[in-house]
């Protein structure tokens, strides 16, 4: 509640600072826009490569984890037809199994996160001097961060996201 009431009064504080500067003979020019780097990641295409690759190999991932889970009912399945004595193999052998498949889980989700982390990292690499360009170009002052929750409302024509989309699409 107290950052927004701290980005309410740098709001209105700016805009009353830009108003007192402005010449009524001069078209308004605004200095103020917002941006979102989810919606960035999610509308450019390097982003939507990074999407399918990490859906790709979280899809690998989990058919492996599947077809490990399936072998094991299906060893548990024989282990309870057995007789005491096979059983007792059987049930070692199980537990090793298990202990292996939530290793594998977890190593899964760690080559996942850090494939992930690392995606998201290249991609904001390239996505700063673009931002910084846009900025520039536009000569803003100040630029909200859509995606940290602090902007109820900002008119769409403030919004540079599509602008920087465009510049991270363009080939170099």
């Amino acid at each position: 509640m107290r950052r927004i009431a701290i980005a309410a009064l740098l709001i209105l504080g700016f805009s009353s600072g830009l108003a007192a500067q402005t010449n009524p003979l001069l078209p308004p020019v605004n200095r103020l826009a917002y941006f979102s780097a989810e919606r960035a990641f999610a509308e450019s295409v390097e982003g939507k490569t990074i999407q399918a690759t990490l859906n790709s190999l979280k899809a690998a991932k989990a058919k492996e984890i599947d077809a490990r889970s399936a072998k094991l009912q299906a060893m548990r399945q024989t282990a309870a037809a057995q007789d005491v004595v096979a059983r007792s193999a059987s049930d070692r052998e199980i537990e090793r199994f298990e202990l292996d498949l939530r290793r594998f889980t977890e190593d899964a989700q760690a080559e996942f996160l850090g494939v992930q982390k690392a995606a998201e990292s290249a991609f904001l690499t390239k996505l700063r001097p673009v931002f910084d360009s846009v900025v520039k170009e536009k000569q803003l002052l100040l630029v909200f961060d859509v995606d940290s929750g602090l902007l109820a409302w900002a008119d769409p024509s403030l919004d540079i996201t599509p602008d920087i989309v465009k510049r991270l699409n363009q080939p170099k």
